[in-house]
């Protein structure tokens, strides 16, 4: 299983000198990866592919499978 510390550490080190922040990862014992971001500017939607395609990067799916979805803060989710 993968650890949200791990995911954590490697968005925290990615967001680093951006204007971007995070606001929750959620992993399930399935390893479905929810990771929220947001910015007081908005989320593109290219940003968050950037962001999904360095996560997938840090990871070896011949060793883990897992699936992974990066998105912004909706206006459903709790600040």
């Amino acid at each position: 299983m993968i650890l949200k510390s791990t995911i954590s550490q490697i968005v925290e080190n990615y967001l680093i000198d951006t204007n971007y922040y995070l606001v929750d990862i959620k992993v399930t014992p399935d390893n479905r990866i929810s990771v929220e971001i947001d910015s007081f500017d908005g989320v593109s939607l290219e940003f968050c592919a950037e962001l999904n395609r360095h996560i997938e990067s840090q990871f070896d799916r011949e060793v883990e499978d897992f699936e992974l979805e990066v998105s912004s803060a909706g206006l459903t989710e709790p600040f």
